[in-house]
């Protein structure tokens, strides 16, 4: 699911397709782990990119990214009760059958 939001919204911001489908390609299934969900982190990138500058380098110039992430991860829990992948789809995708999809 990153993959999938990182390539649709990366190119808005600046980012090429192949190269943001390649950065997330190891996140999916909550990071084969079952946590965090790939849509939520794909969120959080893109927020990021949106957000953020060329210069990024200081907590001050990265805060509003940081405001945006915790306001869609609050929101993204009110209206799903959870973050994590393995609570959202209600399977354990860690496990060595799912976590290969």
């Amino acid at each position: 699911m990153l993959a999938a939001i990182l390539g649709a919204y990366g190119p808005a911001t600046g980012w090429m397709r192949r190269p943001a489908l390649r950065v997330a390609a190891g996140f999916g299934s909550g990071m084969r782990m079952g946590d965090t969900c790939g849509a939520v982190t794909g969120a959080f990138m893109v927020l990021g990119l949106a957000s953020c500058g060329e210069s990024c380098g200081t907590a001050r110039e990265r805060q509003p990214a940081c405001d945006a992430v915790v306001s869609f991860a609050a929101e993204f829990r009110r209206r799903h009760g959870t973050l994590a992948c393995r609570d959202l789809l209600g399977v354990d995708v860690s496990t060595p059958r799912l976590a290969q999809r």
